[in-house]
């Protein structure tokens, strides 16, 4: 690091985290440079300077990238840590891929199934979960009582759930039969899919993720875990 960079920028570099993540980190109190609290995001710092994240010195460069496709199943968090001790998707990482910033790309709730994307490569989750980026997922979802057109028409045009104005790109019927649908979405709302068939006064029974955008879950065993594949990750840059 030959110029000068904000501290915020660096400990993404280093694989820390996401920006949020590592925004955060500052924010809390857990980064120094050079023995000295740091409180501004965009504090600037050199290759001179010594950095600590929680106790620990980083350099940019140190950590190696990990890119991780994962079946989540029913009963896990979608994050790091967990006040009431829950499991979480971190739980589910082999040692040999657990490094320092490993974090979930993306959130998928706890009664949620299928595809999930961990790294500890913050410019990649940022195009994932930013979405100025509009990447799409897909996801296969079973309800009680079978969506009308006129469902699919407020479903595509969108309407306020509780967190803020939400709407689907597209919805198509699998099997008619039992209620089976894909539905298509480009940003990642708390519980968004839920919450618009609740709106319709329609129950949610079983809700997977089966796409990212190029991205398939295909034939990926439920808790089993991959590495990505270059095309993979160059498919969401």
């Amino acid at each position: 690091m030959e110029q000068e960079i904000s501290v915020l920028k660096y400990l993404v570099s280093s694989g820390i985290g996401s920006r949020r993540v590592c925004a955060s980190l500052i924010m809390k109190g857990e980064v120094k440079a050079n023995g000295q609290l740091i409180t501004s995001l965009k504090h600037l710092i050199s290759n001179h300077d010594l950095l600590e994240v929680s106790g620990q010195q980083i350099s940019i460069g140190q950590t190696k990238k990990v890119h991780l496709i994962l079946n989540k199943p029913k009963g896990y968090l979608s994050s790091v840590s967990d006040d009431r001790n829950r499991p979480t998707v971190l739980d589910l990482v082999p040692e040999k891929y657990k490094v320092p910033g490993l974090v979930p790309a993306g959130r998928l709730d706890y009664l949620s199934s299928g595809l999930m994307i961990l790294t500890n490569d913050g410019d990649l989750v940022y195009r994932i979960t930013h979405p100025k980026f509009k990447i799409e997922k897909e996801y296969l979802v079973f309800l009680d009582k079978p969506l009308l057109e006129s469902d699919i028409q407020k479903l595509t045009r969108g309407y306020k759930i509780e967190s803020g104005f939400a709407r689907v790109l597209a919805v198509k019927t699998i099997n008619r039969s039992n209620n089976q649908y894909s539905i298509v979405l480009n940003e990642g709302k708390k519980r968004e899919i839920r919450l618009l068939i609740k709106g319709l006064g329609i129950h949610v029974k079983d809700l997977q993720r089966v796409r990212i955008g190029q991205i398939r879950l295909g034939r990926l065993a439920s808790m089993d875990i991959a590495p990505m594949t270059k095309l993979q990750i160059e498919s969401l840059r």
